[in-house]
């Protein structure tokens, strides 16, 4: 949406995508959770050779995590469905974002370079502040902070438009 509408991403080889997302990549699966089941296509065929398979669980794939992403990616590239199997559930799997040091350039408010009227707040809004890396707390205080910010804005607009 941002690159549509003119607007830029900053330091995209930045963007830490984790590959056990769900929950429509609200949430990730991670440790202990990943060890207790399997990694399976829509007809319930293993996803990932014998090597990942020990690696996942023995929870200790993280020496592989490039290889996961990328059969991850490819799996939804070609439009197929990935899902998590344990005892307890069934449930779908997307690549989804879990950090970046990088992210969509805004001004100082957070509103979107080239975009009016569409904000970036918390840790997709790139200003600077990471310096390349990643800041402990940051995108919990940030998102906070941005989200204020936006809401005084929007409220001024918005006041604006009917005194």
């Amino acid at each position: 949406m941002v690159a549509k509408n003119g607007g830029e991403i900053i330091n995209i080889n930045e963007i830490f995508i984790h590959p056990f997302g769900y929950s429509e990549g609200r949430r990730i699966l991670i440790g202990k959770d990943v060890s207790q089941g399997k990694f399976v296509d829509k007809k319930g065929k293993n996803i990932f050779d014998e090597f990942i398979e020990s690696k996942l669980k023995n929870d200790n794939y993280h020496n592989v995590f490039d290889k996961l992403v990328s059969k991850m990616m490819y799996y939804n590239f070609i439009g197929e469905e990935i899902y998590f199997i344990d005892k307890n559930r069934k449930i779908k799997i997307v690549p989804t974002v879990h950090y970046t040091a990088g992210g969509i350039k805004s001004d100082y408010l957070g509103e979107v370079e080239n975009c009016g009227n569409l904000y970036a707040i918390g840790e997709c809004r790139y200003d600077g502040n990471k310096n390349g890396g990643r800041l402990p707390g940051y995108a919990l205080t940030s998102a906070i902070v941005d989200g204020k910010v936006l809401s005084n804005i929007l409220e001024n607009k918005l006041n604006s438009q009917y005194l």
